[in-house]
């Protein structure tokens, strides 16, 4: 009998991203980071009791989830990967020319910390947390769409795929 993987409801959901921001608030206190500054992406995997191990620091997140995916397990007590990268956003609609600008060169760019969560039971939860707003963080319950949320749950399978 194939077992029944329990799916989440949202409110666990933001618990566990808002477990993810405090421990990675924490941990880079510690080390004395700006978060809002990391030049690579981080990979970590988390235990349901809140313990990170790291997977590691890459300059390219599609190589470090690609990477983690092959070298790495998701431990019997790990219930999610997260992946945290920092960059520009800027506003998409409304553009006065017309042109589509790189968030870096827009004059109402803002700092971002993307930090993304794919669980066990193959859910995802990203938060997103501006430079200027700190203490705001904007959930998404597994609605995002694009490369990076596909190439995380390619990499939660590799890695579930992995056990032994």
């Amino acid at each position: 009998m194939a077992s029944k993987k329990l799916k989440l409801t949202n409110e666990q959901l933001e618990k566990l991203a808002e477990k993810t921001e405090t421990t990675l608030t924490e941990l880079a206190k510690v080390y004395s980071l700006n978060r809002f500054e990391q030049k690579k992406a981080e990979m970590f995997a988390m235990s349901a009791e809140g313990y990170i191990r790291s997977l590691g620091k890459y300059g390219d997140v599609y190589e470090g989830l690609d990477t983690i995916g092959e070298r790495h397990t998701l431990a019997s007590d790990e219930t999610a990967i997260i992946c945290q990268t920092c960059g520009w956003a800027s506003p998409i609609e409304g553009e006065p020319t017309g042109k589509e600008v790189p968030p870096s060169e827009h004059p109402q760019k803002r700092r971002v910390r993307l930090t993304v969560l794919a669980t066990r039971s193959e859910q995802m939860v990203s938060s997103l947390v501006f430079a200027d707003t700190p203490d705001e963080s904007i959930y998404d319950f597994g609605t995002a769409r694009g490369s990076l949320a596909d190439a995380l749950k390619e990499t939660l399978g590799k890695m579930l795929a992995n056990v032994k």
